[in-house]
């Protein structure tokens, strides 16, 4: 059986928020919202772990597929897996819904 990428993401998801490590609100973003490219800027570990994935502070510069470029900044939990692909410099897609820009949903790539 072959699985495309975005339905094994979603299903990742959904498995992430009955967890408890992901909420509905970023599972949301995620499969409702636009896609776009994200690089990360900055990269401040806060020094919280929850559920053994760190906490970051991350400044990324999103551009939309319509080219539009704006920076924005978020602190979440990431699995450490996913850590060494938040470096500064990363690049990441980027999911957010047009009327709240800012508030980004952040695929990763898990090593």
């Amino acid at each position: 059986m072959n699985i495309d990428e975005d339905t094994l993401q979603n299903l990742v998801n959904t498995w992430r928020v009955k967890n408890g490590t992901m909420s509905q609100e970023v599972q949301n973003i995620a499969e409702n919202g636009k896609k776009a490219v994200g690089v990360v800027l900055e990269n401040i570990p806060t020094g919280k772990v929850d559920n053994g994935m760190p906490e970051l502070n991350l400044r990324i510069k999103v551009t939309t597929k319509e080219g539009k470029m704006y920076e924005t900044q978020v602190t979440k939990c990431f699995m450490p897996g996913a850590v060494p692909f938040l470096q500064v410099g990363c690049t990441a897609d980027v999911y957010y819904l047009p009327e709240d820009p800012h508030n980004i949903a952040i695929g990763t790539r898990i090593a």
